[in-house]
């Protein structure tokens, strides 16, 4: 007897309901025997006749819900997408909230090139939260949604199943996935670094939850710590032009490093992190604008410079890293953060103390010291700190190898000025220290420079110095006023194209100053 007879007498004279599931049990077999051969029409009847056996009683009906699915299913095969449609919205009515309902919408959408429905149908899965099938078919959804180069569709399956899945490896691809995806996106347009960013602080989360649970030396959990380190890392280097990504990544890559075995290679990283953060800290606090954010940022800084010499100490306890400049370049992080912080002067003086007893420091560290002082220079003891600062670089720049004389003349020039702020008196004893750097300038340029001394930068010590005598004629100091003078005449000769700018004015002027030094002799004498 064929299915249809069968049926057709069942719905003449309504048999037991045994009689019924029995039927419904061989007509699904033999639909899910067509199905498997891929004769999906065959399939179809087998199914309708099975629907001719309900009544209509079973709206709701949890195995109705599953026919219609299946009879989706096999409207799909034949890709008669308006058929498969109307199957699924049937399958909605009877079971709304089962998962593999929403999937075949989100499957005819994307066959259907409909990314608003595919949307809403991945949202509407995502709330099957009751269903054990959930968190698979959401992976279906978005390896479907990646094969029909679905892209837009495919991010959010992938986020859905980071939200919903309870398998860490599927966290994890999915995660890989995103990242992936993002990436290739940044390649191309402008990266949404604040997704990369919460992906990987994701991945952080669910990563350090499995170390504390004891999974930390499983060789999987190594190698997806190792993957998501390298990508925080190379997103880092690529922030070179905003600190404050620059400081996220970095600041992720240190935990994400911090999860994975002590050896020397995670050590260093976590340094170079440290310091890259610390750097990061300074210049953030140094153009924001708000002074509470801007304090936090410098303790902020001041923290990770202590985790950092603490970590150095944990390298150089079992390697020789002693001899890298880590520790000056935390000392100079740690001077300017103090300085902006408003530190006492004996505070920041014990800092230049430490500096300076280092043989490796190098000219440009003090040089960065006497510029961070100069910004804060409120006070006497600041400059004094500055002049120290700019005493040490010069001294280095004088013994070295190879003369800079760029670098030496900025630092001449910085001494000077320095030692002439808030000199205000007409007491040549006042101003016998800028007067003592311009001679050093002016023996420099006579003996060593060998006419490689910026003349621009001679040009404005002679200026100083002459206008400084011109001031102290004015005072009537004429003994001071004739040395500062001198000072300038002697820098002028110097000078190549622009000497006879000069030239005629100095001597003319500095002819009448010598005659009221000698004046002034011959008073006193008298």
């Amino acid at each position: 007897m064929s299915g249809s007879s069968i049926v057709g007498r069942s719905t003449r004279h309504r048999f037991a309901d045994s009689i019924v599931k029995q039927l419904q049990s061989l007509l699904w077999e033999q639909a899910s025997s067509s199905f498997e051969v891929k004769q999906y029409e065959e399939c179809l009847r087998w199914y309708s006749y099975a629907l001719r056996l309900f009544d209509g009683s079973e709206n709701g009906s949890e195995d109705l819900g599953k026919l219609f699915r299946n009879r989706c299913a096999c409207f799909c095969a034949l890709k008669q997408l308006d058929q498969a449609k109307q199957a699924v919205e049937q399958a909605k009515k009877h079971d709304p909230l089962n998962a593999y309902t929403c999937y075949m919408q989100f499957k005819i959408a994307i066959l259907q090139e409909n990314v608003v429905y595919a949307l809403q149908a991945l949202e509407d899965l995502c709330l099957c939260k009751n269903d054990n099938d959930m968190q698979d078919l959401i992976s279906l959804a978005a390896q479907l949604a990646f094969e029909t180069n679905s892209k837009d569709v495919a991010l959010t399956a992938l986020e859905g199943l980071v939200v919903h899945s309870t398998k860490p490896q599927q966290i994890f691809i999915a995660l890989r996935c995103l990242l992936r995806l993002r990436l290739a996106v940044q390649a191309q347009t402008r990266p949404d670094v604040d997704k990369i960013l919460s992906y990987l602080e994701t991945a952080h989360a669910h990563l350090r939850k499995r170390c504390l649970e004891g999974e930390g030396g499983d060789a999987y959990l190594r190698s997806e710590i190792d993957w998501f380190t390298k990508v925080a890392w190379n997103m880092g280097l690529q922030s070179e032009s905003d600190e404050l990504q620059l400081l996220q990544f970095f600041t992720l890559c240190r935990e994400l490093s911090s999860l994975s075995s002590p050896d020397t290679k995670n050590l260093l990283r976590q340094k170079t992190c440290l310091i890259v953060s610390s750097a990061a800290c300074l210049q953030i606090a140094k153009e924001t604008n708000s002074p509470e954010a801007r304090q936090d940022r410098l303790q902020e800084a001041l923290e990770l410079i202590k985790q950092c010499r603490t970590l150095c100490k944990e390298l150089n306890s079992c390697s020789d890293y002693g001899k890298d400049k880590t520790s000056l370049l935390l000392l100079l992080y740690e001077f300017e953060a103090k300085t902006r912080l408003g530190a006492s002067i004996s505070e920041l003086s014990d800092l230049l103390e430490k500096a300076l007893v280092f043989p490796s420091a190098d000219s440009s560290m003090f040089e960065t010291i006497a510029a961070v002082c100069m910004e804060w220079a409120v006070t006497k003891e600041h400059r004094q700190l500055a002049t120290r600062a700019l005493r040490a670089a010069l001294h280095k720049h004088l013994n070295a190898d190879t003369l800079q004389h760029q670098r030496i003349s900025r630092d001449f020039h910085s001494l000077v000025q320095i030692s002439l702020m808030g000199k205000h008196s007409g007491e040549p004893e006042d101003k016998a220290e800028a007067l003592h750097y311009l001679k050093q300038a002016a023996d420099f340029i006579d003996t060593r420079a060998q006419e490689k001394y910026p003349e621009i930068e001679v040009v404005w010590l002679m200026t100083k110095a002459w206008n400084t005598g011109i001031y102290f004629y004015s005072y009537g100091k004429y003994d001071a006023s004739g040395q500062w003078c001198e000072m300038g005449l002697r820098l002028l000769k110097h000078l190549s194209t622009l000497r006879d700018n000069y030239e005629t004015q100095m001597s003319s002027a500095y002819s009448e100053i010598l005659s009221k030094v000698e004046a002034s002799k011959s008073h006193l004498e008298e």
